[in-house]
């Protein structure tokens, strides 16, 4: 009884906590930073201004990145289209936006699982490798990737912009560019990028590529908008600081079209409800170990009544009281451990389930939620209801006055 009910306590745990996780997991991803300021369209040349101000005023910001809004019909493009050497795939792509070349470098590197990378990605950075010498570099998702079954590098890709000739009649002309990626993330900060096909997720260049790319005859890189700039705070307590300074500067510039995000709020009290939630199945779990101490106490006095005789021998080649004690304690503390263990295992594995549909559904990579606090709990318990269920009988048998008593005394 106890291993079931214990099993099944596990199990709604981890899956409380894995909920939890994903959920946070997903805040603090979709950041990427301590900071971030979503725009409705800024140019480079307001952000110049912008770095250079917390670039003097604010120097609790060790870091600034930047990404573009993504092509779009107001550059009278279409779709963005990806398409295999020699045609035989195509996949369709959400988002084509440019990246600085500190991207990845700034944001949270805990968000980002690379696949596969070139020489110039491992010489400078993912990012970096994007301003290199060869033109028309991308980063792209696993998912793409595979989808267009690509086997290196140096196989290229070819870019098929759909751009919109006839805004009436929505007659299209596709304009195509070779390209070759860089780099393919699994996962990533801030943009999509997944390993799991269905999702396309967001295609990545720098800002001179993606001008040219854009199929827009003179079109300058200071005409590309600006829809994020992430701030990297070193310390947690100037968050609150950092998101005021950029708050006033940005009305003072009047620039009103501004979102600033700084969701630790709303991450530490995601913190506190797990943290909560934690608490009450601990909770659950000595109330589960409570009810099922009586049954415990009924099977040891049971035992402890049927070796009766058994006692008295180890009286009679001089074992001590103690020595006595400590084997029915060890007798109780087995099976309470036995009952736990499989308990704990049955829990685990179901909740170990729970916990990969959660990764398949939500495409996050939130880590398993092991139940370490239950488990010393467990072990703490175990060895006290070992104790308390084995020691009174034990004692009421050690308190008859003589070794014969205790030979002649029947169940």
């Amino acid at each position: 009884m106890y291993a079931f009910s214990l099993g099944f306590v596990i199990f709604i745990s981890i899956a409380f906590q894995v909920q939890l996780r994903s959920f946070q997991y997903g805040i603090r991803r979709s950041m990427g930073a301590e900071v971030v300021i979503e725009f409705e369209g800024v140019n480079l040349f307001k952000f110049s201004e912008m770095a250079r101000y917390i670039q003097i005023y604010v120097p609790q910001v060790s870091g600034i990145a930047f990404l573009s809004h993504a092509i779009s019909p107001k550059l009278h493009v279409k779709n963005v289209t990806l398409v295999s050497p020699g045609r035989y795939q195509e996949v369709f792509m959400g988002e084509f936006r440019a990246i600085s070349p500190n991207y990845f470098e700034v944001l949270d590197k805990n968000f980002l699982r690379v696949k596969k990378y070139n020489r110039e990605s491992r010489k400078y950075s993912l990012s970096g490798a994007l301003y290199t010498v060869d033109r028309n570099k991308i980063i792209v998702s696993t998912s793409v990737y595979s989808c267009l079954q690509s086997k290196s590098f140096a196989d290229g890709i070819l870019l098929v912009i759909g751009l919109i000739t006839d805004g009436i009649k929505q007659t299209v002309e596709n304009v195509r560019y070779a390209l070759k990626p860089s780099a393919v993330l699994d996962a990533a900060p801030q943009v999509t990028m997944s390993k799991y096909r269905g999702i396309t997720g967001t295609l990545l260049t720098s800002f001179p590529s993606l001008a040219r790319l854009s199929a827009t005859d003179y079109l300058s890189v200071r005409s590309l908008m600006l829809s994020t700039v992430s701030l990297r705070v070193s310390s947690k307590v100037d968050v609150e600081f950092v998101s005021q300074m950029m708050s006033k500067y940005l009305r003072r510039s009047r620039i009103t079209e501004f979102h600033i995000r700084e969701d630790g709020t709303t991450v530490q009290y995601l913190g506190i409800a797990e943290r909560i939630i934690g608490f009450f199945f601990t909770f659950t779990q000595v109330i589960t170990m409570g009810i099922c101490f009586f049954s415990l106490l009924a099977s040891i006095t049971a035992n402890v009544s049927e070796s009766v005789k058994e006692i008295g021998i180890y009286l009679c080649i001089g074992m001590t009281k103690f020595q006595i004690h400590r084997i029915f304690v060890w007798e109780a503390f087995v099976i309470i451990i036995a009952s736990a263990a499989l308990g704990l295992v049955v829990g685990l594995i179901v909740g170990y389930s729970m916990q990969l549909q959660n990764e398949l559904f939500s495409q996050l990579d939130v880590g398993f939620a092991f139940p370490y606090p239950q488990v010393v709990v467990i072990s703490v318990m175990a060895v006290g209801a070992a104790m308390l269920s084995s020691f009174p009988p034990v004692a009421a048998v050690l308190r008859l006055p003589s070794i014969t008593h205790i030979l002649r005394r029947t169940t």
